[in-house]
Order: structure tokens, then sequence, then C-alpha cells
């Protein structure tokens, strides 16, 4: 778990881990410099239940070097992440722990695998926003399978995940740059192993100002508010694209790397687009294009990349 002044609804979400029907599970909390009740919040909780543990309270710099921070204490076969303010479904490790372990009857036992789930979309009080994330905002979670889709864009959530060990070892340290954990973590399993969805909401991911992910109607205003926050999330995403593409050769063979497209010339970014992005143009095709434009005339400085 990665906390910073989660004081509102981080009891709940320790107390829905506590009340897991499978009772074997550590938590390792992260904290990256709250000046909020956070910590006596969590230490409240490693007082009570042993299973708790708090391995970090400096300051990590973001939610990515907050995750890669608690990660590195995990040492089990498999490894859930878990945000501050949702709610965790009873049976969620149980579910997801049965998903995964299917998944590694049918492939190499050492390969990296990650499953991830749907979501219930509740408000700040918990009443249902909706049912399912993946339904209401007519996303295809199966395209998150695929490394081409995954190397421009996810909407995989982190909180919903599964990973077991070999995956860890692949995909830590997270490097500089990269977007999300979320995504990196599943860009390097499509890349070295198995991505799977689970068709099962395991989580009730609360919407509150600053994390709302779609779902809930909007008025005119709020549209316009939203098309300027979507665009400079494309701007950020772009940025995060090209550093995530840079610093994944370094984590991959020759042979795992061999659809690898550099993003440091327009030869090889028209390459990509049509490789990696058109494919997935017709889900979102407003985001697609802003994307598109603002990777062909981006004008970062790119890390050149050799080509393997």
């Amino acid at each position: 778990m990665a906390t910073y002044n989660g004081e509102q609804y981080l009891e709940e979400q320790i107390e829905s881990i506590r009340a897991q029907d499978h009772l074997n599970w550590k938590l390792y909390v992260s904290d990256d410099g709250s000046t909020d009740s956070t910590l006596s919040l969590i230490q409240k909780y490693a007082d009570l239940d042993s299973r708790v543990c708090v391995v970090n309270t400096q300051r990590q710099g973001g939610v990515v070097n907050n995750f890669n921070k608690a990660l590195n204490f995990s040492t089990s076969d498999y490894a859930m992440l878990c945000d501050q303010d949702d709610i965790w479904l009873s049976n969620k490790v149980s579910v997801m722990l049965a998903s995964i372990k299917e998944r590694m009857l049918v492939g190499v036992i050492e390969s990296p695998i990650l499953v991830f789930s749907d979501l219930h979309l509740v408000d700040e009080k918990n009443k249902t926003i909706q049912k399912s994330f993946y339904r209401s905002n007519n996303l295809n979670p199966n395209y998150n399978t695929d490394a081409k889709f995954l190397s421009w864009r996810s909407s995989v959530y982190g909180c919903t995940i599964i990973m077991n060990r070999a995956l860890l070892v692949r995909a830590l340290p997270l490097p500089k740059g990269v977007p999300m954990h979320d995504q990196w973590l599943s860009l390097i399993a499509a890349h070295t192993g198995i991505v799977a969805y689970a068709n099962n909401q395991t989580i009730r991911y609360r919407q509150h100002q600053g994390n709302v992910v779609g779902g809930a109607g909007r008025g005119a205003w709020g549209k316009v508010k939203a098309l300027k926050g979507l665009l400079k999330n494309i701007e950020k995403a772009v940025d995060g694209c090209i550093q995530q593409n840079s610093a994944l050769l370094q984590y991959l063979s020759a042979a795992e790397a061999v659809d690898h497209i550099a993003l440091d010339s327009i030869r090889y970014k028209l390459k990509f687009i049509v490789s990696n992005v058109l494919p997935y143009w017709s889900e979102r095709k407003g985001y697609c294009f802003f994307f598109v434009v603002k990777l062909l005339f981006c004008r970062q400085n790119f890390v050149s990349n050799q080509q393997l």
C-alpha cells in the first residue's frame, strides 16, 4: 500500500483488507511523508495486527516511487497493490489468487503473470455510481493483454491486480519517468509472460475530488473541464510513453523486444502509430487523435534507442 495524506478513507480500506476470507496475507505500507494523521492510523493497525507493517515514512516523490519502495519489501510468491481510499470485497484475495493459479496451470510456472479485474465505482459515501468500470466506460479490458496497446495506453488499475514473484523480479525497480506503475507492470508481463483479465468486480473504487475515472454524468461546463483535463493527461501520457519506451529495452531480452519500436525519429513514430495505436483507434477516437498529434509534434528531446 502506498499512502499520502489519506486519513479520510484509510481506516475503511484497511478494515476491508482485514475482513478478507483469505487470512494469510501481509500488508506493507510505504508512506510518502504524510502531514495529516495517516501515519498514526497506520501505526494503530500495525500495533493491532501483526500482518500490517510500516516499511517507510520518508518522502519518495510520488505514487510510482512510493509503490516501488513498498514492493521491494515483498518476499511472497504473489503480490497485490492497494490504494488508500477504496474498499476491497471480502473475497478479493481468494478470487484473484485462484485466478492467477489457474493461469499458472496452463502456462509455464516460471513465467511472469499478472491478472487484473473489473471495478465497482462508488462515491465518497460508498454509494454505487456504476457496477462495472469497463462496461460503463465502453472499454474492452482484454485490450490490456496486448503489449502493443500497453506501450501507449492502459486501463489496468493497480488496485485490482495480482502478480507472481517472477514478474516482480523482471519489472523492478520501476524505472524513472514511466507514466504509472500499473501500466509498467502490465507491459513487462505482456512482453515476458501473461496478462489476463478476471471478469469480476473485486473492489469498490471510490470516486472523489481529484480521483474520477468516469461513469458519472457531467453538465456542459463539466465537459469543458473534462476536455481540458483530458488534453493535459494526453500530454503526460505521450511524455510517459516516450520515457517508458526508452526504459523498456533495459528490461527485455533481444527475443522479447523483437517488436519494439523506438520513438527517436518521425519515421519510427509513424511506424509506432500504425502498429500500436491505429489497431485500437475505434475505442477512443478522440483520445487517439490527440495522442497521435502530440506524439508527432512534441518537441521533447528524445532518448536515442538502438533497434534490436
